[in-house]
């Protein structure tokens, strides 16, 4: 998912997850349905199921540990982006850009000051109207950006493929 151009989470932090996604899912099917691999070899080298076992947890936890890494540097890195991700500066009505955190605390200071100034010759209804209208879209929409990026970063980068990692952990040390 990209925001501003720019994704919330890195291709490091993308590939750890996918790979502890694969590696737990085999993992979780494997234990799950019984599939024997007592015969299972690698380039004609039988593997015993105690390799394969201690193989697979010495694969999950570095996986995991990777992902916990790169997951923690995204994350702050998105603190750095203001709290909707987004770096960009962006035009309005008067002088001045701002990120869009901002942007809503500038609208409506903006908002403020023109109903209160009646000596300005250059402000007219339809600014007015204008800078309203601005201000309550970005006010009705701004949740939905923030519901998606938590849910892509928090969940599905990182929660969801922390559960099924550790289950696949306690199936196979339990095994």
């Amino acid at each position: 998912m990209n925001f501003a151009g720019r994704p919330l989470l890195s291709r490091s932090t993308q590939a750890t997850g996918r790979s502890l996604w694969l590696l737990s899912l085999a993992t979780v099917l494997t234990v799950s349905l019984d599939i024997d691999t007592s015969q299972m070899s690698v380039f004609d080298v039988p593997i015993s199921e105690d390799q394969l076992g201690t193989a697979t947890l010495w694969s999950l936890f570095v996986l995991l540990v990777a992902l916990v890494v790169n997951w923690t540097g995204d994350f702050v890195s998105l603190g750095k982006w203001n709290s909707f991700m987004s770096e960009k500066r962006v035009e309005t009505v008067w002088d001045g850009g701002s990120k869009i955190k901002g942007r809503v605390e500038f609208v409506l200071d903006s908002l403020e000051s023109a109903a209160s100034d009646t000596t300005n010759e250059n402000l007219d209804d339809a600014k007015l109207d204008h800078v309203t209208g601005v201000f309550k879209e970005l006010e009705s929409g701004l949740w939905k950006y923030e519901v998606t990026a938590v849910c892509y970063v928090a969940i599905w980068g990182f929660l969801a493929p922390m559960v099924i990692a550790v289950w696949a952990i306690y199936l196979v040390s339990n095994a």
